[in-house]
């Protein structure tokens, strides 16, 4: 069966790319590249939103936890790692939470965000309370160990969630709404 999701599809722009010289490759990656920067100019209030959720925590001592699955996972576990020091934090003010584990961190592994119970276990282990703010990147049809790692109404934790694509569980309609901060999604 086919992946319905709109991350997984092939982007019709891209076609015939391996017939593409190597100068209009990054002509069309450049291309590709003007339309994120668009797309987050669109969402900069529900953004701005969730920087004050993050800088609300810290001010409570808390932290800023982000989670989610596959590559979404391994950014926010990227982006944790270097705010000691491009930002000179304290190491444990920004954590990074992958579906996974360590091993999905370094290697992909299909399968990783299918338990609910490994989300909310890992949540756990970090003692995630109300002072802190979780920051999802959910694929666009949640994953079960994402919402086990969201599931913050139980701490308390406010828990913005950042997509590439409308939040849609699978033979969904409309999209899910997923979120403490809920705001429309690029299409």
């Amino acid at each position: 069966m086919l992946d319905d999701r709109l991350t997984e599809q092939r982007n019709p722009r891209s076609r015939g790319v391996d017939r593409l010289s190597a100068a209009e490759i990054v002509a069309l990656i450049n291309d590709e590249d003007r339309t994120v920067a668009a797309a987050v100019g669109e969402e900069a209030a529900g953004i701005a939103r969730a920087m004050d959720l993050a800088r609300d925590a810290f001010c409570r001592g808390g932290r800023l936890i982000y989670v989610g699955a596959g590559t979404s996972g391994r950014l926010g576990v990227l982006d944790a790692a270097e705010m000691p020091p491009t930002y000179r934090t304290d190491p444990s003010m920004v954590v990074g939470v992958i579906a996974g584990g360590y091993d999905a961190l370094v290697r992909a592994r299909e399968g990783a965000e299918d338990d609910p119970r490994d989300g909310a276990r890992e949540m756990d282990r970090l003692s995630v309370g109300a002072d802190d703010s979780c920051s999802a990147s959910p694929p666009p049809a949640p994953r079960p160990s994402c919402t086990g790692h969201c599931g913050m109404p139980v701490s308390g934790a406010p828990a913005p969630a950042f997509c590439c694509a409308p939040l849609r569980p699978r033979n969904s309609s409309p999209p899910m709404t997923w979120s403490s901060l809920p705001w429309s999604v690029p299409r």
